[in-house]
């Protein structure tokens, strides 16, 4: 029984993850058939989505546009592996844990490559850098005593979009909104830290 919980996802997101994946279970399904010919397992996919999000912090250097685009891509990919896993029954702990991995990759990978080119506070980038696995952290261990958080607070899609805003407008929320996600995550961090003492001792 735990170790059907020993993953980085709450209760009410593994409900709102399973209809997902339904609906692009079928809108995706041309594609999904295509990957199971190919012998293409969902954890290639995931890691295929990480190297695509860290080819995207490269071209941060080059091409803003081309790295929004290639991250966009990388996005999508990732969408795609959990409707795998479960049309090819291999859903299991070792792939969200993997799943989990690579996003962490390419979110840390986004915000060191934003920092290096100076449109990323270095303190606000650190903050997000530092906070963001914290909370990951903190959800599995949550999860491994089968205390669960009602819902786990993961802001990357905010994060992506107002980059992506960011490199085809110019309009530049992007410290404004990371400060407010980096905020919000420490105070889930602190009352996750003050839960787990506060179990563990009693």
């Amino acid at each position: 029984m735990e170790q059907k919980c020993a993953n980085c996802w709450s209760p009410s997101e593994t409900k709102m993850k399973s209809l997902i994946e339904r609906k692009k279970g079928v809108f995706f399904s041309p594609l999904l058939h295509l990957l199971i010919k190919l012998k293409i397992s969902a954890n290639m996919v995931s890691y295929f989505s990480a190297i695509i999000g860290l080819v995207s912090t490269v071209y941060l250097f080059f091409d803003i546009k081309i790295s929004a685009i290639l991250l966009i891509i990388s996005f999508i990919i990732d969408g795609i592996d959990g409707s795998l896993a479960r049309i090819t029954k291999t859903d299991n702990i070792q792939g969200s844990i993997t799943d989990c991995l690579c996003d962490q990759v390419v979110i840390s990978s986004s915000t060191i490559g934003l920092m290096s080119i100076g449109i990323l506070n270095p303190i606000i980038g650190g903050l997000y850098l530092v906070t963001y696995p914290l909370v990951i952290t903190f959800a599995i261990l949550r999860n491994l005593i089968n205390q669960p958080r009602f819902y786990v607070f993961r802001p990357r899609i905010i994060g992506y979009l107002v980059f992506i805003v960011y490199a085809f407008t110019k309009i530049d929320i992007i410290n404004l909104v990371t400060l407010i996600l980096s905020l919000t995550l420490i105070f889930q961090v602190i009352t996750d830290f003050y839960f787990l003492r506060k179990y563990l001792h009693d």
